[in-house]
């Protein structure tokens, strides 16, 4: 399992559009940037992660990822998200407001209030309950000090846990480097830990930007289905189909292959092919993205009604991608 913590941090403009960039793949199979652009369609409407059984424990290091998102900073003043990812297999909980540390060649003193007139108050639950690949969201908000910040040493954030670690996260996109534009002592207000079920909100980052990416890995990813849509006017549509759709839950631009298959615990496949990309190249998903592959709904029945029974898998990742219904995977 992939333990990155990386802080991840958003463009100041924030855009609705969803961008997909396509990828090809080099002689040696590593990916190359395509100036091929395509707009994505809004995926589906994910229900909440299930409840599973059990008290869960407090959520520690080895549990999250990490990251920074959605940086404003506007008339002096700055907002961002902290968004925490559990990658443990079982649930974990978070409670209250996160302790922060911040470090840019050398600590900085952050005072933290809570009740600032630049955060809203919110009527967040005492104790989130974060299911395997549920993200919880704390929002951050501070007074902006222009030049006299330094905007271009690196900084690097600590996030406290219950038990007194702080799980580390390092900003990654170019420019961004140093999110927060505070000196030593500044004031930082931070909002209580909020749930946000799978992944952000839809239209939360800036639109991608020809780079590279690694593969998605499979607890970044969750599945579910759609349909049955109506058969076109062509000889080859002529029953009713449906779609299986992925979506990144995860923390960073990841890429996923134009083939990927649904497999069944007792045996058995159905091989699948994202729509709308060409054969042997890749899908680039921001967090919050989506794609979808077409099949005939005979493909798709058999998964509505037992989706535990199934898993998407993506060939490069090694893993099973759950299927989530009403109420979660396995209903």
């Amino acid at each position: 399992m992939r333990r990155a913590m990386t802080l991840t941090v958003g463009a100041i403009a924030l855009v609705a559009v969803v961008a997909l960039l396509v990828t090809g793949h080099g002689d040696d199979g590593t990916p190359r940037a395509s100036p091929e652009v395509r707009l994505a369609g809004f995926g589906p409407a994910l229900p909440a992660p299930p409840v599973s059984g059990g008290a869960a424990p407090a959520c520690g290091p080895a549990d999250l990822d990490i990251a920074v998102e959605v940086v404003d900073r506007t008339l002096g003043n700055g907002w961002a998200r902290l968004r925490a990812v559990n990658r443990a297999a079982r649930a974990c909980t978070l409670a209250g407001t996160p302790p922060l540390t911040l470090d840019q060649d050398g600590p900085l003193l952050l005072v933290i209030d809570h009740g600032s007139d630049l955060l809203p108050a919110v009527d967040a639950p005492a104790e989130v309950r974060l299911e395997p690949r549920a993200s919880a969201a704390a929002q951050l908000a501070w007074r902006g000090y222009g030049t006299a910040a330094d905007t271009t040493t690196p900084q690097t954030v600590g996030v406290g846990m219950a038990d007194g670690s702080f799980v580390v996260a390092v900003p990654g996109l170019p420019g961004f480097e140093a999110p927060f534009d505070v000196v030593d002592g500044a004031a930082m207000t931070v909002g209580p830990w909020q749930p946000l079920g799978y992944g952000p909100p839809r239209g939360d980052e800036p639109p991608l930007e020809a780079g590279r990416w690694g593969d998605c890995p499979a607890e970044d990813l969750v599945a579910s289905v759609g349909g049955p849509e109506s058969p076109g006017s062509g000889a080859e549509e002529s029953e009713l189909t449906g779609r299986v759709w992925l979506t990144h839950v995860g923390l960073g631009p990841c890429v996923v292959p134009h083939e990927f298959s649904l497999a069944r615990a007792s045996g058995g496949s159905v091989a699948a092919r994202l729509d709308d990309v060409l054969p042997g190249r890749d899908a680039a998903l921001r967090p919050g993205d989506a794609v979808s592959a077409r099949l005939p709904w005979s493909d798709i029945e058999p998964v509505l009604a037992a989706p535990a029974q199934w898993s998407a898998r993506v060939n490069h990742t090694g893993g099973e991608i759950p299927f989530v219904g009403d109420g979660g995977p396995g209903v």
